[in-house]
C-alpha cells in the first residue's frame, strides 16, 4: 500500500528533537537494533567520533591517520572515507546470538582472499584475535560472509551471488540465525547456506580492515553501518536495499491541488488537454478548451457511499444537464472489495458433549482477496443468539484468540488459518449452548461477512470421552424426520396420524474423537408406553447409507430396544463415518425420544505379531506363533488365534486362549487365560492341527478384555507362513500370488498361477504428498490394487537440485516440470523474479540454471509446462502479478535447443486465482492454451500450430475464469477444458481440434476457486470410450462428488466413496483405463484416494492422516500422475522389509 506523506517548510528557527525525545533517534532505531553508525561525524573530532545513534551508546573510534578530509558526501549525508593503510573504527556490540550487520559499501580497489585465512580485504572484522568470526571481506571479487565459532570449528564463508563493483555503493547485509543458516544479501540478492556451526558470539567490530592491524585494509567509503540482534528476513533487507537506492519514496511539489485546481499536468498518454481536480459534483467550468478531436483529463475523487462489497461499478463524466457527452463510449470500472467467506466451525464438532466449562472454539476464516481477518464468535443458549452469554471479537479482545497456524499473528488474523478463542466467561453445567463465527476484512471491504451455521455444544463435566449428544428442540431439528417431528418440548414424537416415522441422526465422523480408541457406545433416553422404539446404526459406504452388518455389530439387522449398546467392537477403519436411525411406533400411544448419546471409548489394541515373522519359511509343521496387546484399561486379556491357507480367511481355523491348549505366558509361566496385557504370549500348534509341508498359511490374531468391554479387537494384519521341513535356518520366502502382491510390483502383476510376469498394461500411478510438519515429501506407488508408501528420504529418490534459493510467491504453483518426449530430457522451470530459470536432467547429471528471458516487468507468479506427444516440442505457458500490463500471460516454446516464439494474451481476474491451462492434441497438430480474460465473462484461447500462434478465440462462460484445467483425449484430438468461474460454478468446455463448445455447469457452489478443486477426466474402457468423469467438492455437502458426461447428458450427482469434500483434488487415468482420484480432506486433516472403474469408485483409503494443515490451504500440497510406457518388456518387485533379527 502507498502512503503519502506531507512535508511543510518555511520555518527556520525549528530545531532537530532531542536524542532521547518520543521521536528522537535514540527512540526510533529500535526493533532489534544494537548499534547504528551513520558515520557522518569528523573522524578527527573527540573520541568517540562515530556515534551511536540508538539507546546503547556503542560509539565508534576512529585510528590510523584519518584527517578531516576523509568526511565525504556519501548515500545519505556525509559518509567516511578509508584510503588504505592502517585506517579502522572500533566498535562494540552486544552478547549476539542471532545476528545482522550491514552497511553500504563504495570500493575504490580491493584484493580477494581465501574463505579459510586472514589474507584480503577486510571490510568488517573483530578487534581481537581468537575463533569467533562474523567478518566481512572479498573473496573471488565478491562480498563474502566469514564465519568460525566460539570452539574454532566451522571455519568457511558463504559469497554473495550479486557482482561488486567498484565505483558504485552497494547495500551488504550479512548475519546468522542461530542453529539454521548463515546468509549474506548484496543489492537485494540474498543467499543462504547451512554450515556446522555450534554456539557463535561475535567479538566487538573494528570496521575497515583485519584485526591485525597489519593486513586487509579498505579502500573506499562506508556509510551507514548497523548492528542488529536478531537475523533479518529478505524481505527486511530487501527493504532495506530499495529505500537505499531511493525506490520507495518519490517526491512531488508541494501540495497545491485543491477542489477544483487545474491540473499541473497530465498522466495519461493519449490526454491533450489539462483540466481540473475534482473531489465533488459539479466540476468547475473547464479552464482549457477542447478543440474537437482532442482528449481532456479531469482527476476524479470516488467516494464510497454505501457501495455494495464484491460489486462492480462503472463511472462516466456527463454534461451538467445529465446528458452524455459526445464520443464517450469506454468508461472506467471498479470492483468493489468482497466481504470474507462465511467461517468454518471446526471445533467443539456439532452436537459435541464437553467436560469443561470454559472450551476453547477453533475456526477458519477466509477471503476472496486474502485480506486479513478480525473475527467474532458468539455463545448462547438460544439458537437465535438473543442475548449471547459470550460476544467478543478479536479487535477489542485480542487475548482471547490465537493464530494455532501462525502463532506470532494477532488480529487482524492472516485469512485461510485456524483460529482459536478462549472465552474467559465459564459456560454453565447443564446447559446447551449454540457457537457461531463472522469475519471482517478491515483492508478490504471493511464488512463483517455472513455467520457461520449454528454449532451446539452441552456441558456435562462427568464426562470424561468424548461424546456426541442430543437433547434439545433445536438440535433434533437438524436432523433427518420422516413422519416424525422435533417438540418444543425438546423431544421427537411421531407426526399426528401416523403410527409409524423415522428420525435419522447428522452423520458422526470417528476422526472428531479427542479422547478413545474406538467407537464406544450408543445410548438414549425415551417414553415407550404403549408404543416401541428401535434403533439402528448405518455407515455410509462409498457414498451409500448402509446398516452396518451384524458381522460386525451383533444384532444391527433387527435393531436395539435396551440401552446402552456396546460399539467397541467396530472397526473404525472401516466404519469411520456412522449415523443412528430410530424407528418409531405407535402400538396405542407415540413414543418420545428424549435424548441420544453415541460416546467414543477405549478397546483393545490391535494384536502385534511378532513370530513368526512375514513370509518366513519354518522347517516344523507344529510351528510356536508369538504376539501380544494391549489394554487401555489395564486388563487382562483372553486371546483368538485364527489361520488359514489364505488371507480371506474363508476357511480356517480357530484357536482360544483358556478353551484351546497351546498358549503361554513367555514373561510369566504361572500365569494363565486371561493374561496380563502387555506380555508376549506363544502359541504353540498343537499335533492335532499339524500344517501340511510344502504349504502356505496365512494367520493373524486379536484379544478382548473379559472382566471390562469384553469386547473381541480388530483383527491384527496377517502375516503368512510357508511349511518346508528341510530348512534348518531363518529363511525369508514368498510363493503365491497373495505373498507377490503384498510386494511393490514395477511393470509387473500376478497371473493367478502363484507367479508373477510382466504386466500387459501399465497400471501404474505416483502419488506425492506433503505430510505435516515434515520437510521431506511423501509418496505411494499405485500398482493398480493397491497403494503403497515410501519414504523419500529413504527409498529411491536421489539427485535433488534447487531449480531456484527463492520463489516469487510461495503462495502460488510457480514451476513445473515436464520431459521431452523423443529425447527423455527432463526440463524443470520455475518463476525467478520477472523472468524464469530452467535446469535439465539428461538421466545422469542437472545442467547448469538458465534464463528463460520473459516480457514481464512484474515478477512471474504461475507456471505451467505442457510436452508434445510426438517431439521435443515444449510449450511453458507463465502469468505475472496482476500489477502487469497490458497482458498477465507470456507463452513461450521449447524446440529442443532454445526457448522462443514468446507471445502475450490475456488478464486475470485477481491474483489469486491462475486462469490458465496448456495441454497438446493427441495428434500433435496444435498446442493449446486457455487463459483468463480480465472481469469480463468469457476465457480467451489460441494455438500453437508449430510454427506460430494463430486462432485466438474468445469463449463465454458465466462468469470470469478463476481455475482452468485442460485434459486430453486418447484417439482424438478433443480436449476437455474443466473451469471454475467467480461465481464458484464448475463448468466444462471441449475443443474437438477445430472450435470449443461448452456446455454449462456441473456444480454451482464449488468449495474454493483458488485451488483445483474440480477435475475431468476423458474415460477409455470399452463401452464408455469418449465418456467424462468429473470430480469435485462443494460447499453444500460434506462428501466429494462425481458425475459422468456422455457427450449428450450429464449423469447426475454421485458421492465418490466415503471421501471427505476437499477444496483440492486431482486425477489421473491408469494404462487400464482406471481414473484415480486423490484429494486433501481438510476436514478430516487427511489425504484420500479412490478409483473409478467404469461403473463404481473403490473403498476409501487414506494415503495421510496428518495432511499439512487443518485450514483449506493456499497452495496444493500433493500431486498425481500415471505413468506412461508404449510397452513393457521389464519390469520390478520390491519386497516388504525383512529384519535381520526377526529371525
Amino acid at each position: 500500500m502507498d502512503t503519502t506523506y506531507y512535508v511543510y517548510f518555511g520555518n527556520s528557527s525549528a530545531s532537530d528533537y532531542a536524542v532521547t525525545a518520543t521521536y528522537g533517534s535514540e527512540n526510533v532505531w529500535t526493533n532489534g537494533y544494537d548499534s547504528v553508525l551513520h558515520m557522518h561525524e569528523n573522524p578527527v573530532g573527540t573520541a568517540p567520533q562515530m556515534k551511536d545513534a540508538t539507546a546503547n551508546s556503542y560509539d565508534g573510534t576512529t585510528g590510523g591517520g584519518f584527517v578531516a578530509g576523509n568526511s565525504v558526501t556519501g548515500l545519505f549525508g556525509n559518509a567516511l572515507q578509508f584510503t588504505g593503510g592502517n585506517r579502522y573504527v572500533n566498535s562494540a556490540n552486544s552478547t549476539l546470538t542471532n545476528y545482522t550487520y550491514s552497511g553500504w559499501f563504495r570500493t575504490t580497489s580491493f584484493s580477494s582472499g581465501a574463505a579459510t585465512d586472514g589474507s584480503g580485504t577486510y571490510f568488517v572484522d573483530r578487534q581481537v584475535g581468537g575463533n569467533p568470526l562474523v567478518s566481512l571481506k572479498a573473496i573471488g571479487g565478491n562480498f563474502a560472509h566469514q564465519h568460525r565459532d566460539n570452539s574454532g570449528a566451522g571455519l568457511g564463508a558463504l559469497s554473495g551471488s550479486a557482482v561488486r563493483t567498484d565505483g558504485t555503493w552497494q547495500f551488504v547485509a550479512w548475519g546468522r540465525a542461530y542453529s539454521t543458516h548463515v546468509f549474506i544479501d548484496v543489492d537485494g540478492t540474498y543467499a543462504s547456506s547451512a554450515p556446522s556451526l555450534g554456539v557463535l558470539t561475535p567479538d566487538d567490530p573494528r570496521l575497515g580492515i583485519h584485526q591485525s592491524l597489519t593486513t586487509g585494509a579498505f579502500n573506499g567509503t562506508m556509510d551507514e553501518v548497523r548492528i542488529a540482534t536478531v537475523a533479518r528476513s529478505k524481505a527486511w533487507l530487501t527493504t532495506e536495499y530499495q529505500n537505499g537506492i531511493g525506490n520507495l519514496v518519490s517526491i512531488s511539489g508541494s501540495e497545491s491541488l485543491g477542489d477544483g485546481y487545474t491540473l499541473p499536468s497530465t498522466v495519461l498518454s493519449d490526454s491533450d488537454e489539462r483540466q481540473t481536480y475534482e473531489e465533488e459534483n459539479d466540476s468547475v467550468l473547464n479552464p482549457n478548451a477542447i478543440p474537437v478531436g482532442d482528449k481532456g483529463e479531469w482527476d476524479w475523487v470516488i467516494e464510497n457511499n454505501g457501495a455494495s462489497a464484491g460489486t462492480g461499478y462503472c463511472f462516466r463524466m456527463i454534461k451538467s444537464d445529465g446528458t452524455k457527452l459526445n464520443a464517450y463510449t469506454q468508461y472506467p470500472q471498479l470492483i468493489t472489495n468482497s466481504i470474507p467467506n462465511v467461517p468454518s466451525n471446526e471445533s467443539p464438532f456439532d452436537n459435541s458433549a464437553l467436560a469443561s466449562t470454559s472450551p476453547w472454539f477453533e475456526f477458519v476464516g477466509s477471503d476472496p482477496e486474502e485480506n486479513d481477518l478480525h473475527y467474532q464468535i458468539q455463545v448462547d443458549d438460544d439458537v437465535a443468539f438473543g442475548s449471547p452469554t459470550v460476544d467478543r471479537n478479536s479487535l477489542d479482545h485480542f487475548s482471547e484468540f490465537k493464530n494455532l497456524i501462525t502463532t506470532a499473528d494477532k488480529s487482524p488474523f492472516t485469512s485461510s488459518q485456524l483460529v482459536r478463542f478462549t472465552p474467559a466467561t465459564a459456560l454453565s453445567n447443564g446447559t446447551t449452548y449454540w457457537w457461531r463465527v463472522r469475519a471482517s476484512d478491515p483492508s478490504g471491504s471493511n464488512d463483517w461477512g455472513e455467520w457461520s451455521a449454528p454449532t451446539s455444544l452441552t456441558i456435562n463435566t462427568s464426562l470424561t470421552l468424548t461424546t456426541w449428544y442430543q437433547t434439545t428442540y433445536d438440535q433434533f431439528d437438524t436432523d433427518t424426520h420422516e413422519n416424525t417431528e422435533a417438540i418444543l418440548s425438546n423431544a421427537v414424537q411421531l407426526v399426528t396420524s401416523f403410527t409409524s416415522g423415522t428420525t435419522t441422526s447428522p452423520s458422526i465422523h470417528f476422526d472428531w474423537k479427542s479422547t478413545g480408541n474406538a467407537w464406544g457406545s450408543l445410548a438414549w433416553s425415551d417414553v415407550e408406553t404403549g408404543s416401541a422404539i428401535i434403533y439402528h446404526l448405518e455407515y455410509n459406504n462409498g457414498g451409500i447409507w448402509e446398516l452396518i452388518p451384524d458381522t460386525a455389530l451383533p444384532g444391527n439387522a433387527l435393531g436395539y430396544g435396551t440401552s446402552p449398546v456396546s460399539l467397541l467392537g467396530l472397526d473404525p477403519s472401516v466404519y469411520e463415518e456412522i449415523r443412528i436411525r430410530a424407528n418409531l411406533s405407535d402400538l396405542g400411544a407415540s413414543p418420545v425420544l428424549n435424548d441420544w448419546t453415541l460416546s467414543w471409548g477405549y478397546a483393545v489394541e490391535q494384536s502385534t505379531l511378532l513370530t513368526l515373522f512375514d513370509n518366513e519359511k519354518t522347517g516344523t509343521t507344529t510351528p510356536s506363533l508369538t504376539f501380544y496387546s494391549i489394554d487401555p484399561q489395564s486388563d487382562d486379556l483372553q486371546y483368538e488365534l485364527q489361520w488359514s491357507a489364505t488371507p480371506t480367511y474363508i476357511a480356517s481355523t480357530t484357536r482360544t486362549s483358556g478353551v484351546d491348549s497351546g498358549f503361554v505366558n513367555t514373561e510369566d509361566g504361572a500365569d494363565s487365560s486371561p493374561f496380563t496385557q502387555g506380555n508376549v504370549i506363544r502359541f504353540s500348534v498343537q499335533s492335532g492341527d499339524a500344517f501340511t509341508n510344502g504349504s502356505t498359511y496365512w494367520w493373524r490374531v486379536r484379544a478382548r478384555d473379559p472382566s471390562g468391554g469384553n469386547v473381541w479387537s480388530v483383527w491384527s494384519p496377517s502375516r503368512s507362513f510357508t511349511i518346508d521341513t528341510s530348512i534348518t535356518v531363518s529363511t525369508w520366502h514368498q510363493t503365491t500370488d497373495e505373498q507377490f502382491e503384498t510386494d511393490t510390483l514395477s511393470s509387473l502383476e500376478s497371473n493367478g498361477l502363484d507367479d508373477l510376469q510382466i504386466t500387459t498394461v501399465s497400471r501404474e500411478a505416483l502419488v506425492v504428498y506433503a505430510e505435516g510438519l515434515v520437510q521431506t515429501p511423501r509418496y505411494r506407488i499405485w500398482n493398480g490394487d493397491s497403494s503403497q508408501i515410501y519414504s523419500a528420504s529413504t527409498q529411491t529418490w536421489s539427485n535433488y537440485t534447487a531449480v531456484v534459493p527463492i520463489s516469487s510467491n510461495i503462495l502460488y504453483r510457480g514451476f513445473d516440470v515436464a520431459y521431452e518426449t523423443t529425447r527423455g530430457n527432463l526440463i524443470a522451470v520455475s518463476c525467478s523474479g520477472t523472468d524464469a530459470v530452467s535446469r535439465t536432467w539428461d538421466g545422469s547429471s542437472w545442467s547448469a540454471t538458465s534464463t528463460i528471458n520473459l516480457s514481464f516487468t512484474n515478477n512471474c507468479e504461475w507456471l505451467q509446462l505442457a510436452s508434445h506427444p510426438d517431439s521435443n516440442e515444449i510449450i511453458l505457458l507463465a502469468r505475472a502479478n496482476t500489477a502487469e500490463a497490458p497482458y498477465d500471460y507470456e507463452m513461450m516454446v521449447w524446440n529442443g535447443t532454445s526457448w522462443g516464439n514468446s507471445y502475450r494474451i490475456g488478464t486475470s481476474a485477481a491474483a489469486g486465482y491462475e486462469a490458465m491451462a496448456v495441454e497438446y492434441e493427441e495428434s500433435g497438430g496444435n498446442g493449446v492454451v486457455v487463459v483468463g480474460n480480465g472481469a469480463n465473462n468469457n476465457f480467451l484461447a489460441i494455438n500453437w500450430n508449430g510454427s506460430s500462434w494463430t486462432g485466438t478465440s474468445t469463449v463465454a462462460i458465466g462468469n470470469d475464469l478463476n481455475k482452468a484445467l485442460l485434459k486430453r483425449d486418447v484417439g482424438t484430438d478433443n480436449l476437455l477444458l474443466s473451469y471454475v468461474d467467480a461465481n464458484q460454478d464448475f463448468g466444462f468446455a471441449e475443443w474437438n481440434g477445430s472450435v470449443w463448445t461448452t456446455y454449462g455447469v456441473v456444480d454451482a457452489s464449488v468449495n474454493v476457486r483458488t485451488n483445483n478443486v474440480a477435475s475431468g477426466e476423458y474415460e477409455t474402457i470399452s463401452g464408455r470410450d469418449g465418456n467424462v468423469v468429473f470430480v469435485y467438492g462443494d460447499t453444500l455437502t460434506a462428501i466429494e462428488h462425481y458425475q459422468t458426461w456422455d457427450h449428450a447428458t450429464l449423469s447426475g450427482e454421485g458421492n465418490i466413496s466415503t471421501l471427505g469434500e476437499s477444496p483440492v483434488v486431482f486425477t489421473t487415468r491408469t494404462g487400464d483405463g482406471n481414473i484415480l482420484a486423490v484429494s486433501y480432506d481438510d476436514d478430516a486433516t487427511e489425504y484420500d484416494f479412490s478409483y473409478w472403474n467404469g461403473s463404481t469408485w473403490s473403498a476409501e483409503q487414506v494415503l495421510e492422516v496428518t495432511s499439512i494443515t487443518n485450514t483449506n490451504p493456499r497452495t496444493e500440497p500433493l500431486a498425481i500422475v500415471a505413468r506412461e510406457y508404449p510397452s513393457f518388456t521389464s519390469g520390478t518387485v520390491v519386497s516388504s522389509a525383512i529384519d535381520f533379527y526377526g529371525g
